[in-house]
Formats: structure tokens, C-alpha cells, sequence
């Protein structure tokens, strides 16, 4: 990160997913987000969703940079936005195809119950 900052004296900011494959349908999936803090680099992590039963990773990159943008786009911390990017990206693995088609409130549902488990 360092030398990416300072190849780059304008990024920000640089976010990442972490990946345990434990199987092919079982993995965790964390994050981590470096900020440019001055001359130094703020590290931000998000706890690891553990994913049993995974229907397709395509997309989930995606699904998890467009999820951390929205967040920091719409002002929030850099918590909340990776939290958020987490999210999508754990959502994203739960369907087939390459777009992660759940709304911000699904993500934030998904969330807010600690967890990827069904809900009726």
C-alpha cells in the first residue's frame, strides 16, 4: 500500500477481499481497506462472513467494490463501507451469474440479522 500511495499521490484509498476456501461451496470471505492517512496507512478489516453453500463467486469483486463506492459515496466511514462492501459481496455468492442484483436495503437486511442464514 505504501508504494501504491506514493506512486499515486492521489488514491486514497485501497480495498481488498480475503479469501478462505475451505471447499469449493464453503469459504470465508473478509476485508480490508488501507487509507492514506498523512505519510502513514490507517488499516481498516472487516470479520470474516463464512459462506456455506456457494452458488457462484463471479461477480462477487464487483459486487464488493461497487458496495464499498456506494458507502463511501454516500458519505459513510470506512467501516461501514467495507462492512457494506463485505455484504454484497457475501449476497453475491448466493446466486448464479455475474450481477449481484440485491437492493442497498437487502444488504443492509442482511447485515443487520448477523448472518447470510434463510429469513421467511
Amino acid at each position: 500500500a505504501a508504494a501504491a500511495f506514493a506512486a499515486f499521490p492521489r488514491l486514497q484509498r485501497i480495498a481488498c477481499t480475503l479469501r478462505v476456501q475451505d471447499s469449493v461451496a464453503d469459504q470465508a470471505l473478509s476485508a480490508v481497506m488501507l487509507t492514506r492517512d498523512g505519510d502513514g496507512v490507517v488499516e481498516t478489516r472487516a470479520e470474516a462472513i463464512h459462506m456455506a453453500g456457494v452458488i457462484d463467486r463471479v461477480g462477487g469483486g464487483d459486487a464488493f467494490a461497487s458496495g464499498v463506492l456506494f458507502g463511501l459515496w454516500s458519505g459513510w466511514t470506512d467501516p461501514q463501507a467495507l462492512d457494506f462492501g463485505l455484504a454484497a459481496a457475501g449476497l453475491k455468492h448466493s446466486v448464479p451469474g455475474d450481477f449481484n442484483l440485491f437492493s442497498a436495503e437487502d444488504v443492509h437486511a442482511a447485515m443487520q440479522h448477523e448472518g447470510f442464514d434463510i429469513r421467511r
